[in-house]
């Protein structure tokens, strides 16, 4: 089983890894954690509340892959996971985001 650790070190080194800074796919973490998105909506939702992670969605913002918009309140991004369908769902990191995110923002030129 994914501790939450292992799914916020997920969604930052995606991040990360990406170049562009793009979010990962709710679906694509599914996938990488063969995890059910049922359940994984609910571990979803608890990061969100301890802002560790945040979520964008296609019906916000046209394409939840580039994070172009202000955050959604949480509570909103909560009830967003229910009703959006997995595939217009991105993850970033929150604003407690994991360590290794703020080792290499400290030392990347693109990062404020």
């Amino acid at each position: 089983m994914a501790t939450d650790d292992k799914i916020v070190r997920i969604i930052c080194g995606s991040f990360i890894k990406s170049r562009d800074f793009n979010g990962i796919s709710a679906s694509g973490l599914a996938h990488a954690l063969s995890i059910g998105w049922t359940e994984l909506q609910l571990r979803i939702a608890a990061l969100i509340r301890g802002r560790k992670i945040d979520a964008a969605f296609a019906s916000h913002s046209g394409n939840p892959h580039v994070k172009r918009l202000a955050d959604l309140p949480t509570e909103v991004q909560i009830k967003m996971l229910v009703v959006e369908p997995v595939a217009g769902i991105c993850l970033y990191p929150g604003l407690v985001a994991h360590p290794s995110l703020h080792a290499f923002c400290r030392c990347h030129p693109h990062c404020g």
